[in-house]
């Protein structure tokens, strides 16, 4: 599959009073759906980090997606619905629980992270044609 040049997916920022390349949010977002169904070995951080994505209301770059997946991003959020559902409680946390600040916290991950991804997505999915 052809990736679109990727130059146009990062702006400039500055931190600290350093400029800086960083991506933009859609082709973050974008990626992050992209690599959850891509991975050999599922990354329960990509789980994570889409809850984050879809929480904050990002968008979703769906010429990436089209690229990566070669499915709309519609098809592709139904794939990545189907993934997050399979997981198994005993693999949530499986190399994302040392990245957790505390015992809430993974706690939250364990019981929540799963149902709340999901319903985030299906959000998506819905205003999606």
């Amino acid at each position: 599959m052809l990736v679109p040049d990727t130059r146009e997916h990062y702006e400039m920022k500055e931190y600290l009073g350093i400029s800086l390349l960083a991506a933009k949010k859609d082709y973050l977002f974008a990626s992050k759906i992209a690599a959850l169904t891509d991975r050999r070995l599922l990354a329960m951080r990509d789980i994570y980090d889409i809850w984050f994505f879809a929480k904050n209301n990002w968008g979703i770059d769906a010429e990436v997606v089209k690229a990566r997946t070669g499915k709309t991003t519609r098809e592709h959020i139904a794939d990545c619905i189907l993934v997050i559902e399979a997981v198994k409680d005993n693999e949530i946390l499986r190399g994302l629980a040392e990245f957790l600040p505390d015992e809430k916290e993974k706690a939250w991950v364990k019981t929540h992270l799963r149902n709340e991804a999901v319903f985030l997505l299906k959000n998506y999915m819905s205003v999606l044609k």
